[in-house]
């Protein structure tokens, strides 16, 4: 099983730095949009719908979505206000806080989202929030390093978690939702975050600007990670380390209420694509909740 898990994180993490070196930033997102449209297939399971082709309709019906979402932001950026943005991805702010208020309460809090309908309906909001976020990212001037950095938060803080809860695990987090998870190994993911964000932001900008494409590393050569905040400039480390760790909590969030879906039809994995580990959305629920949530934050900074 590990040589499985091993094998099948490195050909994806390999597809992903191709993808990051080959492709223009803006395709970035029309390819986070296809990962989505298979966690729409896995989340139709997870809401309990067994029936093939509703399944298929409401994967369909996402993906027809993403693609308006990449439309509108990639092909009609000038048209979208970038004011109408900061307001979606509030609203995707605020439903996260919702969640975990039911990840909070549970089993109690989650009564009234047992419904088939609610949770398709809930999933279609949440994966649309992260299309649109990864979409926003992807036509910044630092695309690819936003996108390479919230991954990296992710995964680091999952590493970070997975190890201090070994060594250290005492008390547990979430103890009706994820017994294996524990206060210990969220503070070591969240510390881990924070110093991988020093890291980001010392020394990797200048790792992406070399490895852009031709049409992007002019842009990406005249920016700084200096961030402003409508012009102003900010204490940027400072920022950059606060907001590392805001994203691993939201990373455990993600997981935390994915957790909560599995429990509801008692089931390990949201699926068998990805040998060793899972579904994918298994490997994507942190991201669920921190793309939009970083997103909001590069439109709120003006980065």
């Amino acid at each position: 099983m590990l040589k499985q898990r091993i094998i099948t994180g490195v050909v994806v993490a390999a597809s992903f730095l191709a993808a990051l070196v080959v492709l223009p930033a803006s395709y970035l997102s029309a390819i986070s949009s296809t990962v989505l449209v298979f966690a729409a297939w896995e989340w139709s399971a997870l809401a309990g719908e067994n029936r093939s082709r509703y399944r298929l309709g409401f994967t369909a019906l996402v993906g027809l979505l993403m693609f308006g979402v990449w439309w509108a932001l990639v092909r009609l950026e000038s048209a979208v206000s970038a004011g109408l943005m900061q307001l979606v991805l509030g609203v995707a702010v605020l439903v996260w806080l919702m969640l975990l208020g039911v990840v909070l309460q549970y089993p109690s809090g989650w009564q009234w989202l047992r419904t088939v309908r609610v949770q398709l309906l809930l999933g279609l909001v949440v994966l649309l929030f992260g299309a649109a976020g990864f979409t926003v990212l992807s036509v910044n001037p630092l695309a690819k390093f936003w996108i390479v950095y919230v991954v990296a938060i992710v995964v680091i803080a999952d590493v970070g978690a997975y190890f201090s809860g070994k060594a250290f695990g005492r008390r547990k987090l979430a103890p009706q939702v994820s017994p294996g998870k524990t206060w210990e190994g969220f503070w070591g993911g969240f510390v881990a975050a924070q110093l991988l964000a020093v890291v980001f932001y010392v020394g990797v900008l200048d790792i992406v600007k070399g490895f852009a494409p031709s049409g992007d590393s002019s842009e990406l050569q005249s920016m700084t990670v200096t961030p402003t905040f409508y012009g102003a400039e900010s204490a940027s480390l400072l920022i950059f380390v606060l907001l590392a760790g805001l994203l691993s909590a939201a990373s455990v969030l993600g997981d935390l209420f994915e957790s909560v879906l599995k429990r509801n039809v008692g089931v390990k994995d949201s699926g068998a694509l990805l040998p060793g580990h899972g579904g994918v959305l298994d490997r994507i629920d942190g991201m669920l909740p921190s793309v939009p949530l970083l997103a909001f934050f590069v439109l709120i900074f003006n980065w």
